[in-house]
């Protein structure tokens, strides 16, 4: 769906993309046809806030296991804070939302055991107008490096996720990269 919306923003014919084109198919031609990389971001951006989108019944559901208080997310849309929002605090904005980026590290506030309220963190970006979260391969590639890099790799956080228990849900990569998580 946002593959086809961000296609009608910027132009992209979409019988010159593969049958099931995905955002990286779209982001790919427009910037090979000489488009501005930004301007994909910022159409995309404009795309998901007039979408206004609630939180799936499965989101709100893991939402409500209080006892999870680090929320990681590789999708850059909100609706996992938002579902945090929702269900822990009526809808006020009382989580605490943290974006990778690879030139902007971001890393937890302290320890997971001193948190004060739930942590979402975007390992992947956040959705923004700049070219800050992953919409392309290209874009995954530079983050997963980063993210291995030693000077930009978000130390407290990595520290939890190899001393924690962890649960994965809904994951799709490709096989090189869930292997890497």
């Amino acid at each position: 769906w946002l593959a086809e919306k961000l296609a009608a923003k910027l132009g992209v014919d979409p019988t010159l993309l593969p049958e099931a084109y995905t955002l990286n198919d779209v982001v790919c031609w427009f910037l090979a046809a000489r488009g501005r990389r930004e301007e994909a971001y910022t159409r995309l951006r404009s795309v998901l806030r007039d979408a206004n989108f609630t939180p799936p019944r499965a989101l709100s559901q893991l939402a409500q296991i209080t006892d999870f208080d680090l929320f990681i997310t590789t999708t850059f849309d909100p609706l996992l804070e938002q579902a945090v929002n929702l269900e822990r605090f009526g809808g006020q904005p009382h989580a605490e939302v943290i974006a990778y980026a690879p030139n902007r590290v971001s890393d937890l506030p302290a320890e997971r055991s001193q948190l004060q309220r739930p942590v979402v963190y975007h390992m992947l970006g956040k959705l923004s107008a700049s070219p800050t979260y992953v919409v392309s391969d290209e874009d995954m590639l530079e983050f997963i490096c980063a993210l291995q890099s030693e000077h930009l790799t978000p130390e407290k956080l990595f520290h939890e996720l190899e001393h924690s228990h962890l649960l994965l849900i809904g994951s799709d990569f490709s096989n090189w990269l869930a292997r890497l998580f």
